[in-house]
């Protein structure tokens, strides 16, 4: 099982990674969009990871109407054409006003994330992957 923790690490390391560096191979990309859902009900707030057999991971975070875009990049947007594997979590830590950590918990069930059952293929183009998630 995924300690509580990593997560947090997944999104600090994706992050550092759609930065990128600005050279090296650009590779072919599709546009990726969808909505998260779970039991039913739009999932805000939470990191959807595409990792591709080889490459570069894209991330997207879902809004309050639980639709996301994916990042490649911070300046190219969607996800490595071919097999992706997809993790979707809520599980983070943020600080508060005073400066407090507070962990904020997992939501989504672990076949969703540390034990994802979740692939797509990404096609050239505009790709549009809807997830809806079952906590039971």
């Amino acid at each position: 099982m995924m300690p509580k923790a990593i997560p947090s690490a997944l999104v600090l390391f994706s992050l550092t990674l759609l930065t990128g560096c600005g050279g090296g191979e650009k590779p072919d990309l599709g546009t990726v969009t969808g909505t998260v859902t779970l039991d039913g009900e739009p999932l805000s707030n939470a990191e959807v990871f595409f990792q591709p057999e080889q490459g570069r991971p894209s991330v997207g975070q879902t809004d309050a109407d639980g639709d996301y875009e994916l990042l490649y990049t911070v300046r190219r947007k969607g996800a490595q054409l071919g097999k992706q594997t997809v993790r979707i979590s809520t599980a983070t830590m943020k600080e508060d006003d005073e400066g407090n950590t507070i962990e904020i918990p997992e939501k989504v069930p672990p076949q969703y994330n540390s034990e994802t059952t979740l692939v797509v293929e990404v096609v050239p183009g505009s790709n549009d992957f809807d997830f809806d998630l079952k906590s039971k």
